[in-house]
């Protein structure tokens, strides 16, 4: 655990004593950093940073414990995609004793996707990019290549993912609990490459011009399935269609572009989809009644996540054409 976590006052004399700025004046911003860490902004001269700390306790009203090494996981992360990507933050700094990397930070204009998303900016190029990175990172990462051991652990995937997910969904939805229990088994076991983790629009940093992308916030990297990666986007777009229906038609086009894109940049992993489609259903019934629902949905719209969340555990369907056709069904 941190001895402190970093403050905007404490941030510019730990960032000089680990040589990344020196000690003048600094600029210090804190950012949201999501519900599991502590995130600065902090600009000196030409140097714009971000510096990232792992919280013990995530920000929820459940109780949410995680491993805060994972940061350091993440800072492993951001290293191999830039190596693949040849695009991304770089990494400035690790800091395994107070569990805090440093990297560079975007140019100002950069905007994350799902805040353009909400605001109409959706743009279907954007989701190709996304596709086509992260099939690159699945695909040159097949069997391990060029992984450290710490990518091949489970606890920081079961902690982040598989319990909040998928185990407190089950005991929610005893009726389902079989079949989510069965998949949670597969991603244990079905382990094949590098995975992101939490691969939502959330994570994507988009300049003002569409294909130039970086995808952020690898905490929950890990060395395992792919449909995992791909579930969670569809996940989240889905969602979005639920949410701002006058918009379906173009976060479908989104939809089929990352579809479409993946497969073509990563033709040898071809995709099970009915076990994707299957992970699909399972999480959106966990961003309803798992330890992180979706704060952004009201009460109809959860009634429509969980009611198409559940006909997707159900049918096992292997038609990715179904989602579209079951979330019109579920939303009428």
């Amino acid at each position: 655990m941190p001895e402190n976590l970093l403050t905007e006052s404490s941030v510019i004399p730990y960032l000089h004593m680990r040589a990344i700025i020196d000690g003048s004046a600094a600029d210090v911003r804190l950012l949201g950093g999501g519900v599991s860490n502590v995130v600065l902004a902090v600009t000196q001269g030409t140097s714009r940073l971000v510096v990232k700390q792992s919280l013990p306790r995530l920000r929820v009203e459940a109780e949410w414990l995680a491993p805060v090494d994972r940061v350091i996981t993440e800072g492993k992360a951001i290293v191999v995609a830039s190596r693949i990507l040849n695009t991304g933050p770089a990494l400035r700094d690790s800091d395994d004793e107070r569990f805090t990397i440093t990297m560079d930070r975007a140019d100002d204009g950069w905007e994350d996707w799902k805040t353009l998303i909400f605001s109409g900016v959706i743009e279907p190029q954007t989701a190709a990019e996304v596709g086509r990175q992260i099939a690159q990172i699945h695909s040159k990462t097949v069997g391990g290549a060029g992984l450290d051991s710490e990518f091949f652990r489970t606890e920081p995937f079961e902690v982040l993912r598989l319990s909040p997910y998928y185990q407190a969904t089950a005991a929610l939805a005893p009726d389902q609990a079989g079949r989510i229990h069965q998949l949670a088994d597969e991603l244990r076991t079905h382990r094949v490459c590098l995975v992101h983790g939490d691969l939502s629009p959330k994570n994507v940093l988009v300049s003002e011009s569409p294909d130039q992308t970086w995808l952020i916030d690898w905490e929950v990297a890990h060395f395992g399935d792919p449909a995992f990666d791909l579930a969670f986007m569809l996940t989240h777009l889905l969602m979005k269609s639920i949410h701002i229906p006058g918009q379906l038609a173009t976060l479908d086009e989104a939809i089929d572009e990352f579809v479409r894109a993946y497969e073509r940049e990563a033709p040898d992993l071809s995709p099970d989809w009915s076990r994707v489609i299957g992970h699909v259903g399972c999480l959106l019934m966990a961003r309803v009644l798992g330890k992180s629902p979706a704060e952004y949905l009201d009460d109809l719209g959860q009634s429509a996540v969980l009611a198409l969340g559940r006909t997707l555990v159900e049918r096992r369907s292997t038609d990715l054409s179904d989602l579209g056709a079951l979330r019109e069904r579920t939303t009428q």
